[in-house]
């Protein structure tokens, strides 16, 4: 049996991780994690727009996230639920060495590393899709998404930090907060 997606991504690196940050990423067959996020938005209405359009969940502070990861063969289904508001991605190897995770018709491509505790994520490429066809779209027209998922301290939770932009807009959305697993199956 093939390991789940991370553990290929990150080979060696994946074993250097804590408990808490394989437990979080290892959706083999499914997981769920539980945590207090704030998110924030840019205030500018053009940026308002922009995420009004990209269907992104309300700013708020100490909002309930409820994190569920499932295994579908080769794919991984990450959905985010802030409080009500869910947010659902499809995550699977790119190539066999990069992280590509689906959004709509977005597909942005991540080389993922591990280091000090924590997965890094660095956008590398964007995609859009129609059925299965994929076309390459030059960085500047797309969102950027820059993330990081760790712990430091050896403890119980994962802290998470996620930014969300636009060229010609900057940072539109900032999400983060600490996560604890509560079930693995």
């Amino acid at each position: 049996m093939l390991p789940s997606l991370y553990p290929r991504l990150l080979g060696t690196a994946w074993s250097t991780l804590p408990p808490v940050v394989r437990a979080c990423h290892d959706a083999a067959p499914r997981l769920e994690a539980r945590g207090r996020f704030t998110l924030t938005h840019a205030t500018s209405w053009l940026a308002r727009i922009a995420i009004w359009f990209a269907n992104m969940p309300p700013a708020r502070r100490d909002i309930p996230l409820r994190l569920q990861v499932r295994a579908e063969g080769a794919l991984q289904v990450w959905e985010r639920d802030f409080d009500g508001f869910t947010m659902t991605t499809v995550q699977l190897a790119h190539r066999g060495e990069l992280l590509a995770e689906r959004r709509g018709p977005f597909e942005l491509l991540f080389r993922i590393a591990a280091a000090g505790g924590t997965v890094t994520y660095e956008p590398v490429g964007l995609r859009l899709g129609f059925g299965n066809v994929r076309v390459r779209v030059p960085a500047f027209f797309g969102p950027t998404v820059r993330a990081s998922a760790g712990c430091d301290d050896g403890g119980d939770a994962m802290k998470v930090r996620v930014e969300i932009g636009l060229p010609f807009f900057g940072t539109l959305v900032t999400y983060g907060g600490a996560l604890r697993p509560v079930l693995a199956v």
